[in-house]
């Protein structure tokens, strides 16, 4: 009997464990996402026609976590986001659009207006 309950509590820990491991990690690929995407709007402000985007940027530096973001200016001044971070084993994406405002004679910072942020 006490062996039982000994095995049902090591498996209910074990389980829990994980879930915490698995809830930990995929934050922090949210939050990884979140940074490349600042990152993209960092660089849109300082030139708007940028669409170099980022492969694999790792993010803090020596963590191991990675974003990758593709830029999409095809209905400029309308620019399309996608990042995705990584971490632990975990992916998340957020698809961003944002609106270059101002006239074209604007001068550096370019005014940045997020349309739409998700999820994917």
């Amino acid at each position: 009997m006490v062996g039982m309950l000994s095995l049902s509590m090591m498996t209910l820990i074990t389980a829990e464990t994980e879930e915490v491991y698995n809830h930990q990690h995929s934050t922090v690929a949210l939050t990884i996402a979140e940074a490349g995407i600042e990152h993209a709007l960092q660089e849109l402000r300082a030139d708007d026609t940028w669409t170099a985007g980022f492969a694999a940027y790792t993010f803090p530096l020596a963590s191991g976590s990675t974003y990758t973001v593709t830029v999409d200016n095809t209905n400029y001044p309308t620019i399309d986001l996608q990042s995705t971070g990584a971490a632990g084993g975990f992916n998340r994406a957020l698809q961003v659009s944002v609106v270059v405002e101002g006239p074209p004679e604007q001068s550096v910072p370019y005014p940045i207006r997020i349309d739409a942020w998700s999820e994917q």
